[in-house]
């Protein structure tokens, strides 16, 4: 689980970084 290693809270509308995105849900919220 990206969200446990990348930041301790990742919410759906928490201030996502590029790499928690691309981790977390490729294909739900992706940059561009």
């Amino acid at each position: 689980m990206a969200e446990g290693l990348l930041t301790p809270t990742t919410p759906v509308g928490a201030p996502w970084t590029l790499p928690e995105v691309l981790l977390e849900v490729p294909s739900g919220i992706t940059p561009g």
